[in-house]
């Protein structure tokens, strides 16, 4: 139960000094206007805008998990190997075998062959996207792909020369590059070819990442829509490994999460980078030197985060009186019994998470009594339990 009464407004600014401000813990319980979690309590206050999750150590699984899945089903689609045609800047090699029944005379071997190859010179598609192949002269390449482009001169060349084949090789792909950036041993602009047609075998072509992919997340920017997924997940998930298209931007980063504490904490007030993609609320509080001794309430800790509609009704919440695509949702801890530990270590923080210590209020007026004498009544009359 809480038993109010009232303080000196001197000493109420000086409270807020000692517990750092802010709300309580039973103001925030009392508020919420959807309540989830086997610990449950409190009255929901239907006019309030946001729903708190009362959270164990299944339902930071669950949100970790519900998030990751997010974000694994928002990237890119995996697609298909997309028709790559000859382009303007390409360098092509074109090799003409042709037969005769009288034969060529091999000059190395100093022997009739009835089978005659001439390689031309490598030549690069001009900006009418043309070739010279003689006999024919000028023959239009671009927009064609390889086997179509083969097929084609192979049929004019069957007009001059007997049994004609054509042969061509891409000898350098200017026109259907990939660029690979950030933490990768060799970043560059890398072709598009049948060796590499994924995500993966570009970061490969590039030499792979210099860090453990463990700490490593993909950025992947295709048509100016960038989707991020993390560098594990896309070696465990073939729906992930998508293929490429000619003008994408890679980028293999260390994540960049911040977090702000607030509160009654070791250092509050203060914003946290977080570099690891699976850092949880542990590795947080462990930044923030966790708890502040005298004046933090262990039963209020508290996550803020505006969280996707779709991992909210994972837990049960009912998103529909929530305008837009997430829900604002506060994530209460109760770190005062030790499963707790476990739950705030299954569950992973995100970039723009809001960390709020709850003041004791108790602990706050015994702490500023200490500098300005209160009456005892003020003291030993208050009893709160935490809900």
């Amino acid at each position: 139960m809480i038993k109010w009464f009232a303080l000196p407004a001197t000493v109420c600014l000086g409270l807020s000094a000692c517990g750092g401000g802010g709300p309580t813990t039973e103001a925030i319980v009392a508020g919420a206007g959807q309540v989830i979690g086997s610990r449950a309590a409190g009255t929901p206050d239907p006019a309030a805008s946001y729903v708190l999750v009362e959270v164990d150590r299944s339902i930071a699984q669950s949100v970790t998990r519900a998030t990751r899945d997010l974000q694994a089903r928002a990237f890119h689609d995996v697609g298909g190997p997309e028709r790559v045609a000859i382009g303007r800047g390409d360098v092509v090699q074109i090799s003409i075998v042709s037969s005769s029944e009288t034969g060529y005379v091999d000059f190395t071997t100093a022997s009739l062959s009835p089978i005659n190859q001439t390689s031309l010179v490598p030549q690069q598609v001009g900006r009418d996207g043309e070739l010279r192949v003689p006999p024919l002269g000028l023959v239009r390449a671009a927009g064609m792909t390889v086997d179509e482009f083969e097929q084609a001169l192979t049929e004019q060349l069957q007009t001059v020369l007997v049994d004609p084949a054509a042969i061509v090789e891409i000898v350098d792909r200017q026109s259907a590059k990939v660029a690979v950036v950030g933490k990768v041993e060799v970043p560059g602009r890398i072709s598009i070819d049948d060796a590499n047609l994924r995500l993966l075998d570009m970061i490969t072509a590039a030499g792979g990442p210099t860090d453990r992919s463990e700490d490593l997340r993909v950025r992947l920017s295709r048509r100016g829509v960038t989707r991020t997924a993390l560098l594990e997940d896309v070696l465990g998930a073939p729906g992930l490994n998508v293929y490429v298209r000619p003008g994408d931007v890679i980028e293999v980063e260390t994540p960049e999460n911040r977090v702000t504490i607030l509160g009654a904490g070791g250092r509050s007030n203060e914003t946290l980078l977080l570099n690891r993609p699976d850092d949880t609320l542990v590795d947080v509080l462990g930044g923030a030197g966790g708890l502040a001794n005298r004046t933090a309430d262990r039963t209020g800790v508290f996550l803020y985060r505006d969280t996707p509609a779709p991992a909210m009704a994972a837990l049960g919440v009912d998103a529909r009186g929530y305008p837009g695509p997430t829900v604002p949702t506060v994530f209460r801890f109760d770190l005062s019994t030790p499963e707790s530990f476990f739950a705030a270590k299954s569950f992973e923080v995100a970039d723009g998470d809001i960390l709020y210590l709850a003041a004791s209020f108790r602990d706050a007026v015994e702490a500023f009594s200490t500098f300005v004498p209160l009456p005892q009544t003020y003291v030993s009359d208050l009893t709160i339990s935490s809900p």
